[in-house]
């Protein structure tokens, strides 16, 4: 059963609108007049389709992270190094090294300019990782963390044989 009551409104000035009393107690309002937005908190044009895009393409550029896959041929007591990258636009940053070897070691160096590279952190060895199933195993390595400088590379030796490393970095915002 509805019951119909008018609010008066008399302090705020606004004329009384009827409401509707539910049998639950709760109470709905109608809507006596349509709404009209004066002002705006947005620029002129903001809301535009083209400007919407725009705005959409600067989110997506912000929240993209950056990703390399990269292979490099170890030669038995040589020290190689991966491409140089620049984290300058990013905060941490997670290496994934496989080889087809075993025994290779590897380690995050920074640098700010690109000539004098620093190694903060001591280097780790890859070691073997079983599947899920137990049917094959690969020799990995990882190392993750913030960015300590605005250049970084992995550095990777191999003292007993040669061998490929396949090596994953991910920069993240």
């Amino acid at each position: 059963m509805l019951l119909y009551r008018l609010i008066p409104l008399v302090k705020s000035g606004l004329e009384p609108r009827p409401y509707f009393k539910h049998s639950n107690n709760k109470f709905v309002y109608k809507m006596t007049s349509t709404v009209s937005v004066l002002k705006s908190v947005l620029p002129n044009g903001a809301s535009s389709a083209a400007n919407q895009t725009l705005l959409k393409q600067a989110i997506e550029d912000t929240n993209d992270n950056d990703y390399h896959d990269e292979s490099v041929s170890l030669s038995s007591g040589v020290l190689s190094t991966t491409q140089t990258r620049d984290t300058s636009s990013f905060q941490q940053f997670s290496i994934i090294v496989q080889e087809t070897g075993t025994g290779s070691s590897f380690q995050v160096e920074w640098s700010s300019d690109q000539v004098n590279w620093f190694y903060p952190d001591s280097y780790s060895t890859t070691f073997s990782v079983t599947s899920a199933d137990g049917v094959s195993t690969q020799e990995i390595g990882t190392s993750s963390g913030l960015c300590k400088a605005r250049y970084m590379r992995v550095a990777l030796f191999n003292s007993t044989s040669s061998s490929t490393v396949k090596v994953i970095t991910t920069l993240l915002h």
